[in-house]
């Protein structure tokens, strides 16, 4: 849906009706539910705070001390506003973090569910206090996901938990074709460089053959 059709208005502090398309009808007939009071708080007066946060890209690139949080903010007119030299306080980011990216700066980790396994939660949380000062990691618990709910309860499991070596299946067919394919392929030193299309013809679709002269480098020599 185009956001520019929707219209926004101020709510009065209750919970709106009850959705006519998602609920059943003996749904829509119930009491009215009570507002949640932690969130009419957050509305109401933690909302106000929010007005002057920055919201910035992140590269998880070793560059100078102080120099992370400006790079994509600092162009002419930002030198010119003092307040932006401050670091960046808050990180939001996807999974990805946990692929071994060091950002030393970090003292808090916040996670908005419970990772799956011990071995998720201990890569996602060792991210706080890389730098000998001490980190805190806030994991937040949904009220209605049992994985969520179990280890709310069972949390030394989470936090305290053995971590499994990773394993790999070697009979599996698929994968076992994909590493001797690119194998293969690095060893005949075929020209991949930015796009398959250097060795695919995409105009051909949907049969997609080998370019000219591809298909005898990867033939096998007499050798």
């Amino acid at each position: 849906m185009d956001g520019r059709c929707l219209i926004w208005c101020r709510g009065n502090g209750a919970p709106p009706p009850p959705d006519p398309i998602s609920t059943r009808g003996e749904d829509r007939r119930a009491a009215p539910q009570r507002p949640n009071t932690f969130f009419q708080r957050l509305y109401r007066q933690a909302a106000g705070q929010l007005g002057g946060l920055e919201a910035r890209e992140h590269t998880a690139q070793v560059v100078a001390s102080g120099q992370r949080e400006r790079r994509f903010r600092w162009d002419a007119q930002d030198q010119q506003d003092a307040s932006l030299r401050r670091p960046l306080p808050l990180l939001v980011c996807s999974p990805t973090m946990e692929l071994g990216i060091d950002i030393a700066d970090l003292d808090l980790v916040h996670l908005r569910n419970v990772p799956p396994t011990p071995a998720n939660y201990a890569q996602g949380s060792g991210r706080a206090g890389r730098q000998g000062q001490p980190g805190l990691v806030i994991t937040y618990c949904g009220a209605l996901n049992n994985h969520d709910q179990h280890f709310f309860r069972n949390q030394e499991e989470m936090v305290s938990g053995s971590v499994r070596a990773p394993r790999l299946d070697l009979t599996n067919e698929a994968l076992v074709r994909a590493h001797l394919q690119a194998e293969w392929l690095a060893q005949v030193a075929v020209p991949m460089r930015q796009s398959l299309e250097t060795v695919v013809n995409t105009d051909n679709y949907p049969e997609l053959p080998l370019r000219e002269g591809i298909a005898q480098q990867l033939q096998l020599g007499t050798e």
